[in-house]
């Protein structure tokens, strides 16, 4: 198992929507990222920043996380949810939450 921690910043006038959209996750998109093995996944915010935390219990993060994007229903999700980041130019065109490094747990 892996845990991950990312950070992503918000359009100021996209928060409210974010946060409302969140309230009723789609389900189909909920078992998406049940199938693409990922668990305990939570989201939160603080002002214009949001900070996700999950673990990921597969054998191939990076075909899993291929998986999920080829998803119809994470596409039309991703309509809604993505052009309310601010994108961070140093990591690329297409980042809107940044893999933070863990620098200390305790389980």
């Amino acid at each position: 198992m892996k845990r991950f921690g990312q950070i992503g910043k918000l359009k100021p006038e996209k928060k409210d929507e974010y946060i409302k959209l969140h309230e009723n996750v789609w389900p189909e998109v909920l078992k998406v990222i049940e199938k693409c093995n990922i668990s305990n996944y939570s989201i939160y915010s603080f002002e214009l920043f949001c900070f996700a935390s999950f673990e990921y219990h597969g054998e191939n993060f990076e075909e899993d996380m291929k998986k999920m994007a080829e998803d119809l229903s994470v596409q039309r999700w991703w309509k809604y949810t993505k052009p309310c980041f601010e994108q961070f130019k140093a990591a690329g065109d297409d980042e809107y939450y940044i893999d933070m490094k863990e620098i200390f747990r305790m389980d």
